[in-house]
């Protein structure tokens, strides 16, 4: 739906809405006056302040108090208002036990106290506002006071409570954190007792200098040790290699050695005494051979004596190296030992030292948040003597006038529900109309193209007595225009050959076919066609009742061969024929879609232009669907609000099944609407044709 169906809708149901607006008001005005003269409604409340705590040593004013907190103390306020026991205990009072209110139902006077009662925060203030509404205006402040005042007291008994359960807290707290102290202060007596820490870091120094002293003695005894070990491995790799009779200090025991000495003389003496006798007697004489042998004998005492001095030096050197080593080892271990001493004392001495530091910052840490806390209970301390979180600022007061209804209220609902009630049964009054009124709906819900509209005789300004011949009676009329525009655009909504047969056709009796097609023929006569008009409804024929002149007989009696069909033919105006129907025949369906008739549409289109059958309606009687597969194309009428899209949807599709080319529809009796484009066309087209008439200057 488009904004200008909306507006269509609006314009035409312009009274159902008004009405609608006016019944709406009146009865919203009656309605109030009578609800104010038998049973109007009071309001009477009370202000209550959520304050914010007093001024402490951490809240220095109560300008600091963040709005956000306000505004959540003030929500906790409302829900402790609208609790039961707050209720209760305001129920208890005598001033709300002698109410009527209480005493006509005491058993659900707590259900009804949270029904009446609203409790709601002021917005942009630390107020709340209790207020109660009810018919005796005398008891609602007596009500609303006593249950102020049981918020008041309950607001302070949780506000002190808190305060006192944090002052327990923070007590026990404090307890705990002295006795902590204690425990830790002596442990530092314990330590100044037991040990001298004021001159523990002296101490400490002196051991971690000798430390330093005591560390390259112990390198360099650690490396003395290593080269001790590396001579004993030298030793006994060489003797494993047999290179030990090349070390200095063997050979320097072998040159010492005198007997060494001795057996190496004697050994030269004799191999010189053995050389001189084997050069006078000959190798192989005795003596020679016994000097031989004496030298060889000398030879292994020689080799004898010189392992004996090796194996002597190399144990000799052996066990020097090893004493060496054990003498190292044994200053080595010794400075170890010593180094570790030092080393166990240096390490107790700063272990100490630091558990004292350790324990002196803990009792300072201690001893400040005992004074914290000492801080805070004074601050709570303060609060308890005078915390009112709520204060009642304004008591309730009994009203003087009453708070519903109002006219400023019910007149502003009464238009809102007039317009409702008037705009939703005027759209379902037009949901509910399924006929077609306009353009809007053949294109829309029928989906065929729009050939024109044809005006509703009432919106006429002529006076015109019977539109079916309205062409020819008043030719500058609206409505000859309205078919001139019609004839125009089934002109040119396809060749010329495929429009020479035309069948107008409608989906119910009544929707003006007869009118269409005799406007519409005299409009392609004016136009220079020969146009021949044949009326195809034998059920209610026309076309003798309009021109009483035509010839006797009609289609039926040509198409059951009785007459030739020029004879039955009658020109009322130049270029202009009709045909009447002739006697009902007990076939007309039959007949109608005869190869007769077909022969007979042939001869007719040789002589005239443009041929255009009035039918019967198409979903009464099967003459038009008949009839439909023999001309070139039919024009659906529809007669605006009286059909609906339903209807012709059917015609429709009935048309186009049997083969029917549907070219597109007419819309007869198209009603003007106030300020519409209709209205406007029509102001238009009148005012154009008056200045036509003016003579020229």
């Amino acid at each position: 739906m488009s904004g200008r169906d909306v507006l269509k809708i609006l314009r035409k149901r312009k009274w159902l809405i008004i009405f609608s607006l006016v019944i709406c008001i009146s009865l919203s005005v009656v309605g109030t006056l009578l609800w104010l003269q038998y049973m109007p409604l009071y309001t009477s409340g009370a202000l209550l302040e959520v304050r914010s705590p007093e001024t402490t040593v951490i809240q220095p004013s109560r300008q600091m108090v963040p709005t956000t907190w306000i505004d959540s103390l003030a929500a906790k306020y409302v829900s402790l208002a609208e609790s039961e026991r707050v209720l209760q205990a305001a129920i208890s009072t005598d001033r709300v036990r002698n109410t009527a209110w209480f005493q006509s139902n005491p058993d659900n006077a707590i259900q009804r106290l949270i029904k009446d009662l609203s409790v709601s925060p002021k917005a942009g203030s630390a107020l709340i506002v209790i207020a109660m509404t009810g018919s005796n205006k005398d008891e609602l402040p007596e009500i609303v006071n006593a249950v102020a005042e049981s918020v008041q007291t309950r607001g302070e008994e949780i506000a002190n409570q808190g305060t006192q359960d944090q002052i327990r807290q923070l007590t026990s707290e404090r307890a705990n954190l002295e006795e902590q102290r204690d425990r830790v202060r002596a442990e530092e007596a314990k330590l100044l007792r037991d040990a001298d820490v004021p001159d523990m870091l002296e101490r400490t120094n002196v051991l971690t200098m000798k430390l330093h002293s005591l560390s390259p003695q112990v390198t360099a005894m650690a490396l003395e040790l290593a080269q001790s070990d590396a001579s004993l491995e030298l030793i006994r790799k060489q003797m494993q290699s047999g290179q030990i009779e090349s070390l200095p200090q063997v050979l320097q025991s072998l040159d010492y050695d005198l007997s060494l000495r001795q057996l190496r003389a004697t050994m030269l003496n004799q191999k010189a005494r053995r050389q001189s006798l084997e050069s006078k007697f000959g190798p192989n004489h005795r003596t020679v051979r016994d000097y031989e042998a004496f030298v060889k004998s000398m030879e292994i005492q020689l080799d004898t004596r010189k392992k004996e001095l090796i194996n002597a030096q190399v144990n000799s050197m052996i066990a020097t190296a090893e004493s060496r080593k054990a003498i190292v080892l044994d200053r080595l271990t010794k400075l170890r030992d010593q180094y570790r001493l030092v080393d166990i004392s240096v390490r107790g001495l700063r272990a100490t030292y630091n558990q004292y530091t350790q324990l002196e910052a803990k009792d300072r840490s201690l001893t400040e948040d005992i004074s914290r806390i000492d801080r805070r209970l004074v601050d709570l301390r303060i609060l308890l003597k005078g915390n009112m979180p709520l204060v009642i600022m304004q008591t309730a007061a009994t009203p003087r006038e009453p708070s519903f209804p109002k006219f400023g209220i019910m007149v502003p609902l009464g238009v809102v529900l007039g317009l409702f009630v008037g705009l939703g049964l005027s759209f379902m009054l037009e949901l509910i109309d399924t006929s077609i009124k306009g353009p809007a709906d053949i294109t829309r819900r029928v989906d065929l193209p729009m050939l024109g509209m044809v005006p509703h005789q009432d919106d006429l300004e002529e006076s015109i007595e019977d539109l079916r011949v309205a062409f020819s009676t008043h030719p500058n009329s609206l409505v000859s225009e309205a078919f001139r525009q019609i004839r125009t655009c089934l002109q040119f909504s396809g060749p010329a050959s495929q429009r020479r047969t035309l069948l107008v056709t409608s989906a119910l009796p009544g929707d003006g076919r007869t009118t269409v097609s005799l406007n519409l023929a005299a409009s392609a006569a004016r136009n220079g066609r020969k146009v021949l008009v044949v009326d195809g409804n034998f059920r209610q024929p026309m076309m003798r009742t309009l021109f009483p002149a035509a010839p006797e007989g009609g289609l039926s009696t040509v198409l059951v061969g009785r007459a030739n069909w020029r004879d039955m033919t009658l020109e009322i105006e130049p270029n202009f024929s009709v045909m009447a129907s002739g006697p009902l025949p007990p076939n007309p369906g039959e007949l109608l879609g005869s190869e007769q008739m077909s022969n007979m549409i042939s001869e007719m289109v040789a002589e005239y232009d443009q041929i255009i059958f009035d039918s019967a309606p198409c979903l009464l009687v099967t003459d038009a669907a008949a009839l439909s597969t023999l001309v070139d194309s039919v024009l659906l009428v529809v007669r605006a609000g009286a059909n609906t899209h339903g209807i012709v949807q059917r015609a429709k599709d009935m048309l186009s099944r049997i083969g029917g080319h549907v070219v597109g529809v007419v819309l007869n009796g198209v009603r003007t609407i106030a300020g519409g484009y209709l209205r406007k066309n029509y102001e238009a087209f009148y005012e154009y044709h008056e200045q036509a008439k003016l003579p020229e200057k």
